[in-house]
């Protein structure tokens, strides 16, 4: 602080001789103090400025970090956004997928029902050409026995024939 003048032994400052405190060489000793106090309010003054100017940055820095927030913020909104929009289009495709692969399914379902209806169709026909295949071979056994006994019957006559031609000759 300020320089203080010498104390007397009461503890308060000494007094000029004539006893008046204001009688006490001030000239010098306030020009001291003015120029110690013009000091200390520049250096107030420039450390009050230099507050200013960090105030001033930490300002800066906090609208810097809130600009920074608000595009992390931004840049995650559309992140998501877009995260969201591939989500609904992977969706749109497997539905499309599943909906490709039922009609293939379905496809490959009547396909084979035809295919079965179609086995079961020529089941039925082959069964019937054998039954027919049978009732022919049948025939043509009954036929040949006919032809058997007609051949036979056939000699018959005609050893009859031939008896009653040799008995007509004679």
């Amino acid at each position: 602080g300020a320089p203080q003048e010498p104390a007397a032994p009461s503890g308060r400052p000494a007094e000029s001789p004539r006893g008046d405190p204001a009688a006490t060489p001030l000239v010098e000793s306030s020009s001291t103090q003015t120029d110690l106090e013009s000091d200390h309010v520049r250096k107030l003054e420039a450390e009050a400025a230099s507050l200013g100017e960090q105030v001033d940055l930490l300002r800066g820095s906090f609208q810097d970090y809130d600009a920074l927030r608000s595009l992390v913020q931004n840049l995650r909104d559309q992140q998501r956004q877009q995260l969201e929009r591939q989500e609904r289009v992977l969706r749109q495709e497997m539905e499309i997928f599943l909906q490709e692969k039922d009609l293939e399914n379905e496809g490959l379902r009547a396909r084979g029902d035809r295919a079965r209806a179609s086995e079961s169709k020529l089941q039925r026909e082959l069964s019937d050409a054998r039954r027919r295949e049978q009732k022919v071979l049948g025939d043509l056994r009954a036929l040949g026995s006919r032809h058997a006994k007609a051949s036979e019957e056939l000699k018959e006559l005609e050893g009859f024939c031939e008896q009653l031609t040799g008995k007509v000759e004679v």
